[in-house]
């Protein structure tokens, strides 16, 4: 190995590379295998390039790679029968794939909680939608809005607010999985959070959501020596039983989350129950 290449894919305090078996370091190593497939074959182009992630020790790089079928000349040692041999040349490219990174992010997260924004959220709950309707499978999504939260910002200002905010996106962050459950900030003091479920359980739901209620009624620090306490309601829909498109489900979400606004708030209602 060269320096370069060892610099690259060395952990400190190992022993140096003696050997390395290139595509188990890769998080995309189906796809460079069928790449260098590819390029082996004569009826393809000879060249050809592509970005992989690598794990080394506990750092993540980026590097994009230039893979280079060698021809005949090049290779005079090669049999009839072997593989043709492939020449990658490698850039680290991790600054700008980090910057690339932060610049999505930025572009799909509310800069002040960190969930996702509004054109982001709907996004991915169209998506998730679309894979209920194909797979018989549920979404289960909560219209949330909070109770009390304006008189935070008139009698301790807009810095506690941002507090308050900041806190609550932190117990969706505990409470639901990231990867797989989906948590908006629409705006102001309104939320989205949706649930891609095989099974719907309606008792559980309902459960889930009081539990939920709970933990946001509990008391957040705004400053050393002040607390402060917020509520929520709660309008809950399901498709596609209640809309196989997004814009019906969300419509039917809000129903629900006013109703529970004008008759009495720090509930939840379900729209199935509405409908009868």
């Amino acid at each position: 190995f060269n320096p370069a290449f060892k610099h690259y894919f060395t952990v400190p305090g190992e022993e140096e590379l003696s050997t390395l078996h290139f595509p188990a370091l890769l998080n995309n190593a189906d796809e460079l295998q069928s790449l260098l497939a590819d390029i082996r074959c004569d009826k393809n182009p000879p060249q050809a390039t592509l970005d992989i992630e690598c794990k080394v020790g506990h750092k993540t790089i980026w590097l994009h790679c230039l893979f280079v079928r060698l021809t005949e000349q090049r290779e005079t040692k090669r049999n009839a029968h072997q593989e043709h041999l492939v020449e990658v040349i490698l850039h680290d490219v991790t600054e700008r794939a980090e910057r690339e990174f932060q610049t999505r992010f930025e572009a799909d997260h509310d800069p002040l909680t960190d969930l996702l924004n509004r054109r982001a959220g709907e996004k991915r709950l169209k998506k998730a939608l679309r894979e209920c309707v194909k797979h018989n499978q549920h979404l289960i999504l909560m219209m949330i809005d909070l109770d009390k939260f304006k008189p935070i910002n008139d009698t301790y200002g807009h810095e506690a607010g941002d507090k308050v905010l900041i806190e609550i996106a932190h117990r969706f962050k505990k409470r639901f999985n990231q990867e797989t459950d989906i948590c908006i900030r629409l705006g102001g003091d309104e939320f989205i959070v949706a649930r891609q479920v095989n099974t719907y359980n309606k008792a559980a739901t309902r459960e889930q959501s009081i539990a939920l209620l709970n933990e946001l009624q509990q008391d957040i620090y705004i400053s050393q020596n002040k607390t402060c306490a917020v509520g929520a309601s709660i309008g809950i829909a399901v498709g596609p039983n209640d809309g196989e498109e997004l814009l019906e489900l969300m419509i039917n979400g809000d129903k629900m989350l006013y109703h529970v606004k004008e008759t009495g708030r720090g509930q939840i209602a379900f729209y199935d129950e509405f409908k009868k």
